[in-house]
């Protein structure tokens, strides 16, 4: 059974790392392919193996990233920075590079406003929601079902 130290194998790599999403987001514009370990959704949302790799089993694979301290800051850290651009008028759609992965951020963060025990990560992961939502992104049906 993987464990979240695959989370932490993909994000540590030099190609579509963390450092590559976080300088993506910075500049306002995901165009590499890191969305499943660095915004993860549960499993079952996606067919492709990257999606079934990656995908969070249940609340309790949610909570454990969630409270992992390297996994934690670093989703506080990059949601801060959609939070960021969101508040200043972005789209999701142009910020993630299309509808697809706009509604994968929207999914993560579905699953992490529930899961999270630390209030910083959950009051980002609310905030964003919140924003998504003005543009007309609702909260994943399938995770607010399953978790």
């Amino acid at each position: 059974m993987p464990t979240i130290a695959r989370f932490l194998e993909a994000q540590n790599s030099p190609s579509n790392g963390y450092a590559d999403a976080l300088a993506e987001l910075h500049a306002e514009r995901k165009v590499s392919h890191w969305i499943w370990y660095i915004f993860p959704q549960l499993k079952g949302l996606g067919t492709s193996p990257m999606a079934q790799n990656y995908g969070i089993r249940d609340l309790r694979e949610a909570r454990e990233y969630a409270e992992h301290p390297v996994l934690c800051a670093r989703l506080i850290e990059i949601t801060a920075v959609v939070q960021r651009h969101l508040a200043a008028g972005a789209s999701p759609e142009n910020l993630m590079g299309g509808r697809t992965d706009a509604m994968k951020l929207v999914s993560s963060m579905t699953l992490f406003a529930r899961a999270a025990q630390d209030r910083a990560l959950q009051e980002a992961c609310e905030d964003v929601l919140t924003r998504t939502e003005t543009q007309g992104y609702t909260r994943c049906a399938y995770t607010l079902r399953a978790s």
